[in-house]
C-alpha cells in the first residue's frame, strides 16, 4: 500500500500506468488501434461528443474513451 502525504491515510496502491495514445475519435480506425497495441500501448480516444461517434470508438477496439456524459456513456457500452 501506497501512503498520500498525510501518512496517517493510506492511499491503495495502483497499477502501473502504461504508455498510451489519444487519438481524437473521429480519425479513429482499428488498424490505428491495432498497431498501437502491437506496440505496447493502450488507446484513449477523446473528443466523443455523440453516442454514434462512441461506438466507433468500440467498434476500433480503443481501451477508454473520455466524454462529458460519462452515464450514458456507461449505460451505452454495457455488454460489449
Amino acid at each position: 500500500m501506497l501512503l498520500s502525504a498525510n501518512t496517517t491515510h493510506p492511499t491503495p496502491s495502483l497499477p502501473l500506468c502504461r504508455m498510451q495514445v489519444c487519438p481524437r475519435a473521429n480519425v479513429l480506425t482499428p488498424e490505428a488501434v491495432a498497431d498501437a497495441r502491437r506496440q505496447g500501448l493502450s488507446v484513449r480516444a477523446w473528443g466523443v461528443k455523440t453516442l454514434e461517434l462512441l461506438d466507433r470508438v468500440v467498434e476500433c477496439g480503443a481501451q477508454g474513451a473520455t466524454a462529458n456524459w460519462p452515464a450514458q456513456a456507461a449505460a451505452r457500452v454495457q455488454g460489449c
